[in-house]
């Protein structure tokens, strides 16, 4: 204000001096922009033109229209991604996207899902019922109990020598026409090795028909035929019941169950016994062998294998195909996720195959715990799908919306760990924190869930931090195009953005600091004069 009204004052007349005072003007503004001092200026005071872009009639930016702007979100987001850079912008690309950082990165990854791909090749299938017990003041004694059985009188699995009992059961039918049918399931079942023939001997049907050629032979009938006294289903039932009756055949008075008239059997149970089991998975080809044999033998009697046990083998003969269709339905789920929110067909199908890499992982430490491939542990490999995408897909994003100064693969990688590393890092640890007291449960639900969930958010960190960063740098030239990059004629809001990231840069660096690459420092000045005194 003093120079303003002193040059009013002496008038055309002092050329000299209003020569003077618009350099210090310019050189003030320098100062300002460099962030030494900030004058108070002129409502149309012209502050700094951007070169390469044509202004229109008027258009001015002053400091305080500068000012407004740089207090926007998207842009203060714009300049701290540019020139705030974290450890992750600064140390961890710089070593990560180095050539030997990228040997590590590819090699180990290699390794890894060699190692993986191993143990997918040799789990098995195991689950036992008291793996869920606990001992505590409440459950103490079905644990001892448990134990005790298990160490006296073993049952599935637990060795060659025990025994486990197992039914076979038949359906509504005319039993006298189909005795033959009955004579071959018992000797067909009784033909299976694992199953102990002299089990067989104690059932309902043999039975009765030993106790028709006892009372044949007491009352001087035909002892060579053994039902030749009955001649049809009727007199079939009607023996049957008098059998049951009888004080040999009350133990089995159970294992026959008439229809309401009473006219025919409606089903009928023979209880066997199997040699235990040495694993689950031939515990369940046996269940699958006996099925078959049983209708094979004897279809119209429409015969059913069934034990308690069998709830369990059912559903690990099952777990490892609907293990893969969950899979295959997660995947595809987060690959039209993927597609959608990122817009970019490679770059999604690379973080499709992040996911699918530490599915493969996942699946392949159950062999390498110890573990066994079960209904908990299934749960967790897909429930990796999931949790395994946050991490690569936010780092693609933001190497797919990089700014537009950031051309190369390597610069975009960079952007992409200063921008999010953090974060994704933060987010990932966080939950790993979270289950780390499950470590200490002796449960084997909580374990494996801490087992698990740690491996995945390892594996999400290792593929989102380091393969999915060295990926995209090595393959930028690829996806270049794919990527919207710097455009041959900047637009008027590239100018904008261009003046905030300046004027940024010259408030938090030194005037002999050299800019980042891409970035052009206006020099403030209307005409060559101007630009030769500054």
């Amino acid at each position: 204000e003093h120079e303003h009204s002193e040059e009013e004052e002496e008038g055309p007349s002092s050329s000299s001096s209003s020569s003077s005072t618009t350099t210090r003007e310019k050189r003030k503004k320098k100062k300002y922009l460099s962030g030494a001092e900030a004058p108070v200026q002129d409502e149309d005071e012209q502050v700094v033109g951007t070169p390469g872009i044509e202004e229109n009639e008027g258009q001015k930016y002053t400091a305080s229209a500068m000012m407004e702007a740089a207090r926007s979100d998207r842009e203060a987001k714009a300049v701290a991604t540019a020139y705030r850079k974290s450890w992750f912008g600064r140390v961890y690309a710089k070593y990560l996207l180095s050539p030997l950082g990228l040997a590590f990165v590819f090699a180990a990854t290699a390794t890894i899902l060699g190692v993986a791909a191993v143990g997918c090749l040799r789990y098995e299938m195991e689950f036992n019922y008291n793996w869920f017990y606990v001992e505590s003041l409440r459950n103490g004694y079905v644990v001892r109990s448990d134990d005790f059985q298990r160490e006296f009188f073993p049952g599935l699995g637990a060795g060659e020598d025990s025994s486990s009992s197992f039914n076979v059961y038949t359906k509504k039918a005319d039993y006298f026409a189909l005795q033959g049918q009955m004579d071959e399931l018992l000797r067909r079942f009784g033909g299976l090795g694992f199953v102990q023939s002299a089990s067989l001997e104690s059932n309902w049907f043999s039975a009765h028909r030993a106790w028709v050629v006892a009372s044949s032979s007491q009352s001087g009938g035909n002892t060579t035929t053994t039902t030749s006294s009955i001649g049809s289903n009727d007199e079939y039932v009607a023996s049957v019941k008098a059998f049951l009756e009888t004080e040999d055949g009350a133990a089995y008075s159970t294992k026959v169950v008439f229809t309401e008239d009473g006219a025919t059997i409606a089903a009928t149970e023979i209880e066997t016994f199997w040699d235990a089991s040495d694993t689950t998975q031939q515990a369940i080809n046996r269940m699958r062998q006996a099925r078959r044999t049983a209708k094979d033998a004897a279809p119209e009697l429409r015969p059913i294998v069934y034990a308690t046990i069998f709830v369990w083998l059912q559903g690990l003969a099952v777990v490892t195909s609907e293990t893969v269709r969950a899979l295959g339905i997660a995947c595809s789920v987060v690959v039209v996720v993927l597609v959608c929110l990122l817009g970019d067909l490679a770059v999604a199908a690379l973080v499709s195959g992040f996911v699918a890499s530490t599915c493969v992982c996942t699946f392949g430490a159950i062999h390498w715990y110890g573990d066994s491939l079960n209904f908990i542990s299934a749960f967790f490999v897909v429930v990796s799908v999931g949790l395994a995408s946050d991490a690569a897909a936010h780092v693609a994003h933001a190497y797919i919306n990089a700014p537009t100064a950031y051309t190369t693969g390597h610069q975009r990688a960079t952007h992409a760990l200063d921008t999010l590393g953090s974060s994704v890092f933060r987010g990932n640890f966080s939950t790993l924190l979270g289950v780390l007291l499950m470590g200490l449960a002796r449960n084997y639900v909580f374990q494996t869930f801490f087992w698990y969930l740690t491996t995945i958010m390892v594996l999400a960190i290792w593929f989102g931090l380091a393969v999915a960063p060295a990926t995209l740098a090595v393959l930028g030239p690829y996806l270049v195009s794919t990527a919207p990059l710097a455009d041959a004629a900047p637009s008027s809001k590239s100018s904008d953005d261009d003046l905030e990231l300046v004027a940024h840069q010259n408030t938090t660096m030194n005037t002999t600091t050299t800019p980042p690459p891409g970035v052009v420092v206006v020099t403030v000045g209307d005409d060559q004069h101007d630009h030769d005194d500054d």
